[in-house]
Parts: C-alpha cells; sequence; structure tokens
C-alpha cells in the first residue's frame, strides 16, 4: 500500500513519468516506474570536409572536349596531390557530354556552340589547413566551378556513441533527483531504455558566391583572415528514454 501511495505522488508531480502494472499470480501487486527522457548537446571540431566541384571541358566534338577534359582532370588531380589530395579521395559522382547551344535572338533560332563535357567531383580533404588553398585553385581555375564544402567528422560513430552516453548519464541523474525527494523508495533496476534520436548537423555551405573572391585572392597572392573557410563545428543532438523501478528504502 505504501508503494501504491508513492506513486500516485509521483504522478502528481508534473514531471514527466510513467507506470507498468504488473499481476502476479494470486496478487494485486502495482509495481511503480518511473520514466525520464536524458537529452545532450556536444559539440566536435570537424577534422574532414568534402568539396564538390566540376571540371566543364568546351570543344568543336565530343570527342574533343572529352580529350581536353581528360586532360585538364590530369593536371588538376597532380595539383590536389601537392595539397595533400590523393587520387584516391576523389570520386567521379556524373560525366556528361552534351551539346552546348545558345539562343541567337536575332535568328530566333538556338546555335551549335560545340559539346561540352562535365565532370562531376568529390574530394575528401583531410587536412583541413589546407581546404582554404583547395578551395581558391578549384575557384581561381578557368575549367573548374567549386559548388560546395561539406564538413565532417572522420569517426562519426565514436561522436554519436560519447553524446549518447551523455544523454544517458542524464536521463540517471534526472531519475535520481526525482527520487531523492521521496523519503520511503530509491531508485532500482533499469526496466527499459530506448534511444529516441541522434541528429548529425554538419555545416554545409555553398561557395559559389566565393568564388569570385577565391580568384581575386589567388591572383593578388593575398591572405586575408576574413576571406579563409573556418574548420566548422559538427554538432550532435541525443535523446534516450530510461524506465527505472521505485523499491523501499
Amino acid at each position: 500500500m505504501r508503494l501504491v501511495l508513492i506513486y500516485f505522488s509521483i504522478l502528481c508531480l508534473n514531471i514527466f513519468s510513467a507506470s507498468n502494472i504488473y499481476a502476479h499470480p494470486g496478487t494485486r501487486e502495482i509495481s511503480p516506474l518511473i520514466e525520464v527522457k536524458g537529452t545532450a548537446k556536444e559539440f566536435f571540431e570537424s577534422d574532414l570536409a568534402y568539396l564538390n566541384f566540376t571540371i566543364t571541358s568546351l570543344a568543336d566534338n565530343a570527342a574533343s572536349a572529352n580529350k581536353i577534359n581528360e586532360s585538364e582532370s590530369k593536371e588538376l588531380f597532380l595539383k590536389l596531390k601537392t595539397l595533400g589530395v590523393a587520387e584516391k579521395d576523389l570520386e567521379l559522382r556524373n560525366y556528361r557530354v552534351i551539346e552546348k547551344k545558345e539562343y541567337n535572338h536575332k535568328t530566333r533560332k538556338s546555335e551549335l556552340l560545340g559539346f561540352e563535357a562535365k565532370k562531376f567531383l568529390k574530394a575528401k580533404v583531410k587536412k583541413l589547413n589546407n581546404l582554404d588553398e583547395i578551395s581558391a585553385l578549384l575557384s581561381s581555375s578557368s575549367y573548374t566551378e567549386l559548388d560546395s564544402i561539406h564538413y565532417d567528422l572522420e569517426n562519426r560513430e565514436q561522436a554519436k556513441l560519447s553524446t549518447y552516453q551523455k544523454a544517458t548519464r542524464n536521463a540517471v541523474n534526472k531519475a535520481k533527483a526525482i527520487v531523492s525527494e521521496l523519503k520511503e523508495v530509491k531508485l532500482g533496476k533499469i526496466q527499459l531504455i530506448k534511444d529516441s534520436d541522434t541528429q548529425f548537423i554538419s555545416p554545409q555551405r555553398s561557395l559559389k558566391h566565393s568564388q569570385r573572391v577565391f580568384a581575386m585572392a589567388s591572383e593578388a597572392n593575398i591572405s586575408n583572415e576574413s576571406d579563409s573557410i573556418p574548420q566548422n563545428e559538427i554538432e550532435i543532438h541525443s535523446e534516450v528514454f530510461m524506465s527505472f523501478e521505485l523499491e523501499d528504502k
């Protein structure tokens, strides 16, 4: 009976809690539970970045466009290698060759300018201290276009686990704080641990609007800290629900 009264007193507290009722053979015993939600938010300094960019080549025919694109790609890959981006860290996302046309307002017809070979690539950058220089290279070249930078962590799962463990500790501390206000019960065994959600917030920024800045800085050999790309932090949110038994002291 004492546990029943304690159970209803917990419900009267305006605290996020819940209970389960267990029917034992020959008895009508109520086993009270308390359920709490633990939350955590952590920030991690990014140690990895992905750069999405394109290599575009124009020629009179498709074969020539392909050949020029291959030559320009090799030239760019050698430059990237000197900045710490190995060829194995370059991922080909798409490749296409299309007719390049332009509308002539006088004749009111589309005129063929040539054939355009376009290679879409993703570069994995581990040396973030070279990120500004790599971005400037991809932005200042006449045949490349830097689309975006996506920041990440080399060991995502370890970071998620750290935040999850912090959320679990937060739930345990909340449960202890609630039970400490009750004189006749103590926190018992864990009955349930349920993951709610873990959000991995990785900043991504489009750099098309910044290409002129990078190109001008590269040509003038100017280093301006205000124009550099910061090593953004990765934000991770985690939630966990935990249920505990309540026992007599």
